[in-house]
C-alpha cells in the first residue's frame, strides 16, 4: 500500500526484540492487539511516508529523549507477563544493551546521512517508549 517494505522491515526488526525486552502495554484480547498492531505499522508509514526531509533531525531528539526514558522504566510488567526479581535484572539489561545499540545506529546513520534509516530506528524508540508509558500507565489505574 505505501511501497516502504524495506523501511517497515528494518522498524520491525528494531522495534519487535526491544519490545519483547522491554515490556509496556498488552491488549486484553487478541482482536484488539492485532488492531493495535496493525494501528502501530500504519502509523510508522504514514510517519516514514509523509515526514518532510526538514523535520527529520527532529527524529534524532526523539531517539535521544526515548532513550533515556525507556533506560530507566525499562522492563515494564503486566499483570499478564509478571516478572521475578532475576527476570527483571535479565530484562533491564537485555533492553537497555538494545536501547544502547539502537541509539548508537540512529546517531551513526545520521552523522553518516542515511538520514532515513536514523529515523526509522527513531520511531522504533518512540514507539517502544510510548507502549511502555502506557503500560505504566495501565498498571497504576490497576492499583487504584
Amino acid at each position: 500500500l505505501f511501497g516502504r517494505l524495506p523501511e517497515l522491515l528494518l522498524f520491525l526488526a528494531a522495534f519487535i526484540p526491544l519490545r519483547e525486552c522491554s515490556g509496556g502495554y498488552h491488549a486484553k484480547t487478541p482482536l484488539r492487539c492485532y488492531i493495535l498492531s496493525c494501528c502501530t505499522v500504519i502509523a510508522f508509514l504514514c510517519l516514514i511516508t509523509f515526514v518532510p526531509g526538514n523535520r527529520i533531525p527532529y527524529g534524532l531528539f526523539l531517539a535521544l529523549v526515548s532513550s533515556f526514558v525507556l533506560y530507566f522504566i525499562v522492563p515494564v510488567e503486566t499483570e499478564n507477563k509478571p516478572l521475578s526479581d532475576t527476570e527483571v535484572i535479565h530484562y533491564k539489561r537485555k533492553a537497555r544493551l538494545m536501547i544502547g545499540a539502537e541509539l548508537g545506529l540512529t546517531i551513526a546513520f545520521y552523522l553518516v546521512s542515511w538520514y532515513v534509516f536514523s529515523l526509522i530506528l527513531s520511531l522504533s524508540l518512540t514507539f517502544e517508549l510510548i507502549i511502555a508509558l502506557a503500560g505504566l500507565g495501565r498498571k497504576k489505574d490497576e492499583k487504584s
